[in-house]
């Protein structure tokens, strides 16, 4: 039995860089969704796009992967139309995969912009369940692809369907 115990040893010391950097790695990745958030709340499409792999798609509501360079300019224009925006995202789980992290979340997000037709504040609710998947680089993780999950949106208090989205499944972040 004693001999066992000794290889048992070995191979869990030999373990602990992995469990620490997968603990560094958990911070950093919080700490991107975090700076995702300050960076919505700010209008910072910059730094947003910084946060994005070159090649990053958004897996659309109908099942169709999209370049997300194609969503972005539509995002920017939302972010500058918006008088006040605050998005938190909260992370319920985190799996690695080498280079990847899989990363599910939700993320609530209110905007209150002025409605094109009458001129007056809305307010929009967006409250969703996200997958996205990161990728190592150089400088950090950056999303690889992001999937909406389900989306519950509101404007003004009323319940809305995403343009396109079959179940309420949606592009948005």
């Amino acid at each position: 039995m004693k001999r066992y115990i000794a290889p048992a040893l070995v191979l869990a010391i030999a373990a602990l860089p992995a469990f620490a950097d997968q603990a560094a790695d958990r911070k950093a990745i919080t700490n991107m969704f975090a700076a995702y958030d300050k960076a919505v709340g700010k209008k910072d499409a910059a730094s947003i796009r910084k946060m994005m792999a070159p090649n990053a798609t958004v897996k659309g509501p109908d099942g169709k992967t999209y370049p997300l360079k194609d969503q972005l300019a539509g995002m920017e224009a939302q972010l500058k139309m918006a008088k006040s925006i605050k998005s938190t995202s909260r992370i319920s789980n985190i799996s690695f995969k080498g280079n990847n992290a899989i990363v599910t979340y939700t993320n609530n997000l209110r905007m209150v912009m002025a409605n094109p037709q009458t001129k007056k504040d809305s307010t929009i609710v967006v409250a969703s369940n996200n997958r996205s998947t990161l990728v190592r680089s150089k400088g950090g993780w950056l999303m690889q692809q992001m999937e909406t999950l389900k989306a519950d949106i509101s404007v003004d208090g009323k319940k809305m369907n995403m343009p396109g989205a079959a179940n309420t499944r949606s592009t948005t972040r």
